[in-house]
């Protein structure tokens, strides 16, 4: 092991959950830089939501808005735009309770 690695790993053990998130999205990014051949990631134990499927098409932030400004009025978007999406309550209905009368009205 370096001497640079092992400099590193003591100051991993002193990082807020914040800081270590960070880091890992930099080792990520390092990672996929210098990989010799597209890397398949595989996240098995991910608090994140967020998965990315390599190849897979990403819309632009303005074929969104185009897309959300087909579905609301421009009020519903003003409404949407100062509403905190971090902080959002508890739907009516659980996912599990919305498949399962989606697929009761199925059959």
């Amino acid at each position: 092991m370096s001497l640079d690695l092992e400099t590193v790993l003591a100051k991993v053990e002193n990082l807020d959950f914040e800081e270590l998130l960070t880091l890992q999205e930099q080792i990520i990014h390092q990672l996929r830089t210098k990989a010799p051949t597209p890397m398949v990631h595989s996240v098995e134990h991910s608090s994140s939501r967020w998965v990315e499927i390599p190849g897979a098409y990403r819309f632009s932030a303005t074929e969104i808005e185009a897309e959300l400004a087909e579905s609301f009025t421009p009020e519903e978007l003003a409404e949407i735009a100062t509403t905190d999406l971090s902080n959002l309550p508890p739907g009516l209905k659980t996912v599990t309770e919305i498949l399962s009368e989606d697929r009761e009205d199925r059959f």
